[in-house]
Order: C-alpha cells, then sequence, then structure tokens
C-alpha cells in the first residue's frame, strides 16, 4: 500500500505539472471538470463493479484482474507520443539544479504570493472538516442510528453523484471567471450543507431522502471547489512552478487528513450526540470563510500571480 501511495502520487503531480505542456490553455477547465467528473464516476460504480466481479471471480482471479487492468494502463501510458515544439528546447540550463533547491524556489514563489498562500491554508481546512464524512457518517448511520449498510450506500452514492453532476455542467461552461465568488459561494455553502445534514441525522425523519439531498447538494459544491481551484491553479502558475506549488499543496492537504481522521474518530466515539459534530464541523467551515472573506479580497487585488 505504501508503494502504491507513493507511485499515485508521483504519478498526479507529474500529471498536473504537465497539464500546460499537454492541453491548450483555453481547453484547461474542461480538462478539469472531465477530470473530476471521471473520478466521481469512477467513485460511483467502483463499489457495484467491486461487488460484482468478487462475487463472480473470488479473490485469487480479482487479484490478476487488478494485475492485468494496471498492465493494461501501462501500455497505454507507453503508446503516447508527445510532439515537443522546438521553442521548448532552445534554452538548456547549464547548471543542474537539485530538488532541494527546486523546492525552495517554489516555497520562496508562494511566500510571495498571499493568495495562494490563502488557498493551501483553506484546502488544508477543508480537507481535515470533510474528514468528518468519511469518518463520521458511517459511525452515525451505523453505529448510531442504526441504518444499515444500505441507507450509507444511498448516501455516498448521492455525494458521488452530485459531483458527477456538477462537473459535467462545469465542462459545458467557462470555468474561467468569477474564481473568488465561486470559492468562496462554494466553501461557504459547503459548510452550510454540513450544518444542515447534521440536523438530518438528528431529526432522523425522512432520514434517506433529506439526507441524499444534501449531499447531492455538498457533492455539486465539492466539484465547484476543485474545479475552481484546479482551473486557478493550471491556467495562472508559471509552467515550470506547477509541479512543484501542486505537490506543496498536496502534501499539506494529506497531512490534514490523518489529523482530521484521528480527531473525528476520537470525537464521534465520545460524543453522545454524534450528529451534531457534523453541525459544529460545517460552522466551522462557514464561520471560518466569512471571516476571511476580507483577506481574500486584499490579497485577490493584490496578488494576481
Amino acid at each position: 500500500m505504501a508503494i502504491t501511495a507513493v507511485a499515485n502520487y508521483f504519478i498526479n503531480t507529474s500529471y498536473q505539472a504537465a497539464v500546460h505542456e499537454l492541453v491548450n490553455t483555453k481547453f484547461v477547465p474542461r480538462l478539469s471538470s472531465l477530470t473530476q467528473a471521471a473520478t466521481a464516476l469512477a467513485l460511483l460504480l467502483s463499489p457495484m463493479l467491486g461487488v460484482a466481479l468478487y462475487s463472480v471471480m473470488g479473490f485469487s482471479w480479482f487479484i490478476y484482474l487488478e494485475i492485468s487492468s494496471q498492465l493494461l494502463v501501462l501500455l497505454l501510458l507507453l503508446s503516447l507520443h508527445f510532439y515537443y515544439e522546438p521553442s521548448l528546447h532552445a534554452f538548456v540550463q547549464k547548471k543542474s539544479t537539485s530538488a532541494w533547491q527546486n523546492f525552495r524556489v517554489g516555497l520562496a514563489y508562494l511566500l510571495q504570493h498571499p493568495l495562494l498562500r490563502d488557498l493551501i491554508i483553506i484546502a488544508m481546512l477543508v480537507n481535515f472538516v470533510f474528514t468528518a464524512i468519511s469518518i463520521g457518517m458511517p459511525f452515525v448511520l451505523i453505529d448510531h442510528l442504526h441504518a444499515g449498510n444500505t441507507a450509507l450506500g444511498y448516501l455516498e452514492t448521492s455525494l458521488a453523484g452530485g459531483t458527477l453532476i456538477a462537473s459535467l455542467l462545469l465542462s459545458m461552461c467557462d470555468s474561467t471567471k468569477y474564481f473568488l465568488s465561486k470559492l468562496i459561494g462554494g466553501l461557504a455553502g459547503s459548510g452550510l450543507a454540513l450544518i444542515v445534514l447534521g440536523i438530518v441525522f438528528t431529526v432522523n425523519s425522512n432520514l434517506l431522502l433529506r439526507g441524499a439531498l444534501v449531499l447531492l447538494i455538498l457533492g455539486m459544491l465539492t466539484a465547484l471547489i476543485n474545479v475552481s481551484l484546479q482551473v486557478k491553479l493550471q491556467t495562472t502558475l508559471p509552467t515550470n512552478l506547477l509541479g512543484r506549488i501542486t505537490s506543496l499543496m498536496t502534501t499539506a492537504c494529506q497531512v490534514m487528513m490523518p489529523l482530521g481522521a484521528l480527531t473525528y474518530t476520537f470525537l464521534f466515539q465520545i460524543s453522545s450526540r454524534p450528529a451534531l459534530i457534523f453541525v459544529i464541523s460545517g460552522g466551522l467551515l462557514f464561520f471560518s470563510i466569512v471571516l476571511a472573506m476580507p483577506f481574500l479580497w486584499h490579497d485577490s487585488q493584490k496578488d494576481s500571480y
């Protein structure tokens, strides 16, 4: 698992850094939207396909299928052909730089651009708060409300479905406009959605219908946040720094996920009313974004990077 995680990290970082080289700038918003849609579709279909294939094939053949699919992906990647323009090779560095020097260059660029720094802090906060869903929803539905695994599956499907729908809609429109308004609206709306989700779990009336609707909206807001942020980074950051900045952001966000898992696991275990943790988490996200709005607007006017 550790090797797979490291390999995926390299793949994702390389992909993000290569977007400028692979895709025309005007198609970057559509690419980001379709990438988010593909991820949501995989989350939507993988549980059903996994259960079906596992029940038919068994564990051993399931492993062979996994190996075969990875080999197929490798062959597809090796079959790609890249055509470089001569201008990209016109400049040749006379002195090679170390990985540490490259990291320092990326960090220096980050420290010089306050809006970019704000975005990374916000991404860390969102990843921390959203851990409440992955940790808390199974606990509340199965252990506290005794709704069963079926209800959990429906609600998780609604979350992925909302992300898929919003991603497809964003692929058909211009995702480069009104970046800060979409980001603030999506974050504030996500905080409110978490509050409503906690209330739905507390009331426990028409749980599936109301919970699915709230999570559908939350999934759509999540797609809006992710696509807007990816488009902003991929269309404004210098090509030679894109991989370093996205790597720093990914690392910072990944650090928050185990911290969030530990924190929310502890909170849900000791709380007698675990649904209120969603309300508190949503309130934390909402009021943090409201308080940060003046700073975000100020930094966006000062720093266009």
